[in-house]
């Protein structure tokens, strides 16, 4: 797979000005692959499928080699490193023979300092950074393919008998995209279940992951099963979450509805689209903590650490939310009330 060009941090800052870069990239989570023609211009020219008789002129008395990117008024300098890799390093407007023109200025500085455009370690802890973010979203991708198979399983299975029909997702396909091999352990699966209770009619669907006691892979198990119940159903706030079972694993509880139904769910309507985030909450429960002194450090630490709360109407959920900008849960303001009558009373 071709890895699409990209800006040193020189070039971004220094050469283009980019106001949304800074000494160590993109600023709050701003995409590397900007929109910029010098950057088009390099992926066209070392497209696998380029035509390599028309190949980039070098810049002759440069180590390593470095390749000219020309595009309408535009000036670049390319280097591809041996992964394979092409970085735009320096870039700036074409000014023909003037003695400012692009490519003299380059020269001029190269003949100081040989080496001063390579990309620098933090240019490259950066790509390392984005390459395993992109190894985490394949995983993703393929835990939501297998989320797809679950549902097209449970499609042809009954229900309502002395078991509920159950599929299991392959949580360990990780090591398909990232090396655990130093960690010497591997990934559980996660259990989809349709709960019935032994009824005729199907009340909810269960996540659970299976015993698991290393802690050190407990967030991309934490990830895995996030992006299942982001799979079957989008709504964030629709799953019940705890770590009450008895291992004490995870366990995410989506109950059947008014518009959530069986059929919706199998039909992928609420399904999230890959990689499969889910969709923010609309309300803002109320904890039973909420009515204590204590619920501002029981609040915060859940959020801190990422702790399921329960709320006043029984959603058990982990707080990521500035409550503030949401409007109250209506079962949760209704229990509320209830409850400082009963207080008033008294």
């Amino acid at each position: 797979m071709a890895l699409p060009a990209r800006l040193t941090i020189y070039c971004a800052t220094q050469d283009l000005k980019l106001e949304s870069w800074d000494s160590a990239g993109p600023i709050g989570g701003v995409s590397t692959q900007v929109e910029h023609p010098v950057l088009e211009h390099a992926n066209a020219i070392f497209a696998p499928d380029r035509d390599y008789a028309k190949a980039p002129a070098k810049i002759s008395g440069v180590r390593p080699t470095c390749y000219k990117v020309k595009t309408s008024r535009y000036r670049g300098v390319a280097f591809m490193d041996p992964d394979g890799q092409v970085w735009v390093v320096s870039a700036g407007i074409r000014k023909g023979v003037d003695r400012d023109d692009f490519y003299q200025r380059f020269m001029r500085r190269s003949e100081i300092d040989p080496q001063w455009w390579l990309p620098t370690p933090v240019d490259r802890a950066l790509l390392e950074k984005e390459k395993k973010t992109d190894r985490l979203l394949a995983w993703r991708r393929r835990l939501f393919d297998q989320v797809e198979s679950a549902m097209a399983h449970f499609k042809h299975e009954a229900y309502g008998g002395c078991a509920d029909p159950v599929f299991s997702v392959d949580l360990n396909e990780i090591t398909q995209f990232l090396d655990l091999s130093s960690l010497n352990t591997t990934l559980p699966a996660v259990t989809i279940r349709l709960i019935s209770l032994g009824e005729e009619e199907c009340l909810g669907i269960e996540l659970q992951l299976e015993q698991h006691h290393d802690e050190r892979t407990q967030s991309l198990c934490q990830l895995g099963i996030e992006t299942i119940a982001a799979a079957i159903h989008d709504g964030e706030q629709d799953w019940s979450k705890d770590g009450l079972t008895e291992t004490g694993q995870p366990q995410f509880v989506l109950e059947f509805g008014g518009e959530i139904t069986l059929d919706s769910v199998l039909r992928g309507d609420r399904s999230a689209k890959p990689p499969a985030w889910f969709r923010p909450g609309s309300v803002h429960h109320l904890v039973a903590e909420e009515i204590e002194q204590s619920h501002v450090r029981t609040v915060s630490d859940a959020i801190v650490q990422g702790n399921p709360v329960f709320a006043l109407c029984g959603t058990v959920f982990v707080p990521r939310q500035d409550h503030q900008r949401l409007a109250a849960c209506p079962r949760c303001a209704r229990i509320q009330g209830l409850l400082e009558q009963s207080e008033s009373k008294e």
